[in-house]
């Protein structure tokens, strides 16, 4: 499953509904997507008798009754199926009128954004032949008979196909199998018409089309190999490197070559293609664009039309800016994946529990690969090219705080601009550490500029309720200081911060394991010394945690820090030996019951705390 983007697309389904609900339109601009009041539970004589005429003989009234559905889906989709109306919409797929078919669609592709219980709903009631039929039939229509169609019956189809590849994209995006019965049915190939656009009211399908090619292409070595044809190949290459392709569409699809190249030689050629345009576009400034629009509208310089039209284009750009972030951090993702692997096959991580641990000889503890950077991920030629384009500085620009001016600003669309810069804010974070990972240390520059600004970012990350935000920002904090340690000057008011992060049980696993994590480099740290009890003491207490990582992690830290005589009095003190002697027997029956339950990556980290904790007591005792 390509759990990456599938990820992302729940993600920004999760998004939407929430921009929603604060009382904006979907962002998407799909037919009928704009925020309306009506519910099913009031209005009944309006709302659900317009609904209940659905199955009129009337095509008119079947038309609004799918219209209202599409309108209320976002809100109400679980009274829509506890009420039969999905069915009734799926049947209505079928509907004789082109018009209620494209309605039904409408509907049915906001009412995934509820995920995967409905999309399965939907699967069940027998919709994928009818998607598959409805882009083959349109397919056929704009190839052969665009030229005497009017452009109205033009418009329609490619409103038609954009609710459909939506629809196909959510419900993609939740099942395994789904992803193989498309690729089965080689759309893959037939989708990359859609990829160019003539007017601005087919550029839609042009991006959904482009999405939904990225996510069946991910870990898909069958989807890639249909379009690995030297026409298909060159097609995607002549529309990346033309200067006047969509930027957006063409980070994208950038994505969709690098998961069609077969190896790293391809990779790098397809990098080497795509990389300099789409760095060109983190150079275009996000707030003082928005902000000129908001200066223009209120000194009432140019009406509604041409704002909207500049708005748009203020959007567009800053989702091809997301974009472009995603695609960075995904080519750091596959080199970091592919030296992990390696790494795992040269160290048999999976040790075999066994319960006579007392006869473990007193070697060293097993090392600590989270807790070092000395290896390049990337090969030296996307090193080079990251270095000299500045990339770091240019997606640090786009991980600050949206500014208060702006979040509060009283102008039209205030909720979904925030909303758009939040995203792109949340991209660049991840991107950003990706980089962090990714990148030698030695090449790293502004390493406290850095930290000082993530550190910050979690203050107010914390202040607005931003979780994911906060998330990000410690995972950066966490990078920073395990590969660039030495460049780094911490002080007090940053121990404090990490000390909260791992103490308060209200903040996600995550957040607590990486600031446990921390607790090990930061406390061998001179400006550390006077902190150490309290160090000790939240370490001891996160044994407590049901946390597979939080203990593991909090166990890690404890060996780092204390391993040495110099902390013996406070070993003592803190009567940490007794604790984890107490602790031990827990932690072998927890790796035991929850091999199965875990995902091997985490098993793997709390079956070394096991293994450690075991040669960690043996080491302290001959001190003692």
């Amino acid at each position: 499953m390509p759990k990456e983007r599938a990820s992302r697309l729940r993600e920004d389904r999760q998004r939407i509904q929430a921009s929603i609900a604060a009382g904006v339109g979907d962002p998407s601009n799909y037919v009928n997507s704009e925020k309306n009041n009506k519910s099913l539970n009031e209005n009944e004589t309006s709302t659900l008798g317009m609904i209940q005429l659905i199955d009129s003989e009337d095509a008119i009234k079947r038309e609004n009754a799918c219209l209202t559905l599409a309108q209320v889906a976002f809100d109400e989709a679980d009274l829509i199926i506890e009420k039969g109306f999905l069915q009734r919409l799926c049947y209505r797929l079928k509907d004789q009128n082109e018009h209620v078919r494209l309605a039904a669609f409408s509907a049915l592709r906001n009412l995934s954004f509820a995920g995967e219980k409905v999309c399965k709903l939907m699967i069940d009631n027998q919709i994928l032949p009818i998607i598959f039929e409805n882009i083959n039939q349109n397919y056929i229509l704009l190839s052969n008979q665009i030229q005497n169609l009017p452009i109205e019956q033009i418009d329609f189809a490619y409103s038609l196909l954009t609710q459909t590849i939506s629809l196909l994209l959510h419900i993609s995006a939740n099942f395994d199998e789904i992803i193989t019965i498309v690729t089965n049915h080689q759309i893959a190939p037939i989708l990359l018409k859609y990829i160019s656009y003539k007017t601005p009211s087919q550029r839609e399908l042009s991006v959904v089309t482009a999405q939904y090619l990225a996510l069946i292409t991910e870990e898909n070595p069958d989807c890639c190999l249909q379009l690995r044809t030297p026409e298909i190949i060159n097609q995607l290459k002549e529309f990346i490197i033309n200067q006047n392709s969509d930027i957006q569409i063409k980070a994208i699809l950038s994505n969709v070559v690098f998961s069609m190249c077969l190896n790293n030689t391809e990779k790098l050629q397809s990098i080497e293609l795509f990389l300099p345009q789409l760095l060109q576009s983190l150079e275009q400034p996000t707030f003082l664009l928005i902000s000129q629009l908001k200066d223009e509208l209120e000194n009432e310089k140019f009406s509604i039309k041409p704002f909207e039209e500049k708005f748009t284009l203020w959007m567009n750009n800053i989702d091809a800016q997301i974009c472009v972030l995603e695609l960075i951090a995904d080519i750091c993702t596959h080199f970091i994946d592919l030296e992990n692997e390696t790494n795992d096959q040269d160290m048999n991580l999976e040790n075999e529990i066994d319960d006579n641990d007392e006869n473990l000889t007193n070697e060293n503890l097993i090392n600590d690969d989270n807790n070092s950077h000395t290896q390049n991920y990337l090969p030296q030629i996307l090193i080079d090219a990251f270095i000299n384009s500045q990339l770091l500085n240019k997606v640090f620009d786009k991980s600050n705080l949206i500014p208060d001016n702006i979040c509060n600003a009283d102008w039209p669309d205030k909720v979904l601009v925030n909303d758009r810069i939040n995203l792109l804010q949340s991209r660049a974070l991840s991107c950003m550490n990706n980089l962090l990972i990714a990148l030698p240390s030695q090449s790293i520059p502004l390493v406290s500029i850095y930290f000082n600004s993530f550190s910050q970012l979690c203050g107010q990350a914390i202040q607005k309720g931003l979780n994911d935000i906060l998330q990000s920002a410690t995972a950066l904090m966490w990078t920073l200081l395990r590969n660039a340690k030495s460049s780094l000057t911490l002080n007090e008011d940053h121990i404090k911060a990490i000390l909260h992060l791992t103490a308060t049980s209200i903040y996600c696993e995550d957040i607590r394991s990486g600031a446990a994590a921390m607790l090990g480099i930061i406390g061998k740290m001179e400006c550390a010394i006077n902190y150490l009890p309290s160090i000790a003491s939240i370490l001891l207490q996160l044994l407590n945690e049901n946390s597979a990582l939080i203990i593991a992690e909090a166990l890690n830290s404890i060996f780092d820090l204390f391993a040495e005589n110099e902390y013996n009095e406070l070993v003592k003190s803190s009567n940490m030996l007794n604790i984890l002697k107490a602790f031990l027997p827990t932690l072998k029956q927890k790796v035991k019951t929850e091999k199965r339950s875990l995902e091997k990556q985490i098993w793997n980290r709390l079956d070394e705390a096991r293994i450690n904790l075991s040669r960690f007591l043996q080491y302290k005792n001959k001190q003692f």
